[in-house]
């Protein structure tokens, strides 16, 4: 039987969006507004992010310390080298911006361990610039990556696919998975109980790895004996 994980990436893997630590950080004018406006619904995912990273002002240098500055939770690292070498291939798929994500992955060493499906982009003359493609068969209007097409799609090629999110556009993601997990006080554990849907609720990857293991002995019985360090990397 082959398994695979799939994973949101800001505040799931990471503690905290980039985009609120850049809001947090420089107060782009304007930024708390459309804020509001997208938890209102009135703007979507793509509009927020292409404001916030359009608006940041900043030099490569200053931009590359924030990025490098977003933690990630403690025990994500371990659980993702646990999981590509005992137990299959591990996808992260985010509405953000590749350009920050590959550089987080290439600090923690896990660049060239995970597949990456984002949203392209770039820095230049102060700011981040995403550029979803249109054109792809997993481009969604409102997030530019449909996270849910994308699990249907590794569910072809997975016999038992994990999916871990937190927020709202993680949900066709979560439902289209065989278990999902959802960061506990978030958008997307209120919307799996209020839909009446299965998932199992995480505060960070060491629950994470304890699940995974009882759902893939149940499975298989082949990882029970599988240690996760706990050491930080």
């Amino acid at each position: 039987m082959t398994f695979a994980f799939v994973s949101d990436f800001d505040n799931t893997i990471t503690l905290k969006d980039f985009y609120t630590l850049i809001i947090e950080k420089y107060s782009p004018p304007g930024a708390a507004d459309i804020y509001e406006r997208f938890h209102r619904g009135e703007v979507s995912v793509l509009d927020l992010l292409g404001f916030v990273f359009n608006n940041i002002h900043k030099d490569r240098f200053t931009i590359m310390q924030d990025i490098l500055s977003l933690p990630l939770d403690s025990y994500a690292a371990d659980f993702i080298r646990w999981f590509v070498n005992e137990v299959g291939p591990f996808y992260i798929v985010s509405a953000g911006c590749s350009y920050y994500i590959e550089i987080l992955l290439e600090k923690y060493g896990l660049l060239g361990l995970v597949t990456l499906v984002a949203n392209p982009g770039y820095y230049h003359d102060g700011n981040i610039y995403i550029l979803p493609n249109p054109n792809d068969d997993i481009y969604s209007p409102s997030t530019g990556v449909d996270k849910g097409k994308v699990v249907e799609g590794i569910n072809r090629q997975a016999d038992f696919t994990f999916f871990a999110g937190d927020s709202e556009p993680d949900y066709p993601a979560a439902i289209a998975a065989d278990f999902a997990f959802a960061r506990e006080n978030n958008s997307l554990a209120e919307l799996m109980r209020r839909n009446g849907k299965k998932f199992s609720p995480y505060s960070s990857f060491r629950s994470i790895y304890e699940k995974t293991r009882e759902v893939l002995f149940e499975h298989s019985g082949a990882h029970s004996k599988v240690k996760l360090s706990t050491r930080y990397i």
